[in-house]
């Protein structure tokens, strides 16, 4: 008798909430909710191309390039002066700033490019 007592039970009860219908709220332009849905449109515009450089690194190269310009012509001044007096040359090879009696151009490192 149980059983008939719980199944009269839920029968006699109104709907439950897994038995309603969900519930739709309607929407008509007279009530004032008017919605228009908007368009993103693409902009065309030029591309811009970046430097493959900065315009640090450009400096920095240019500061080399006018370094390495100068050490050249120091260099060859240096040769010229000693094709012109071979004597003098030789008499500066062992001076005692040398090192191992040696001369020619001095061994500077320069960065790798």
């Amino acid at each position: 008798m149980n059983s008939k007592s719980t199944e009269s039970g839920r029968n006699s009860s109104p709907l439950s909430a897994e038995d309603e219908p969900p519930v739709k709220e309607i929407m008509w332009p007279p009530h004032g909710h008017v919605y228009q849905q908007e368009f993103m449109l693409p902009a065309y515009c030029k591309p811009k191309l970046i430097p493959l450089k900065s315009v640090t690194l450009e400096k920095l190269e240019k500061m080399q390039a006018e370094n390495a310009e100068k050490l050249r012509k120091m260099e060859q001044e240096a040769d010229s002066e000693q094709q012109q007096h071979p004597l003098e040359g030789s008499q500066h090879e062992n001076a005692p700033g040398s090192v191992g009696g040696q001369s020619g151009p001095p061994d500077i490192w320069k960065a790798e490019e």
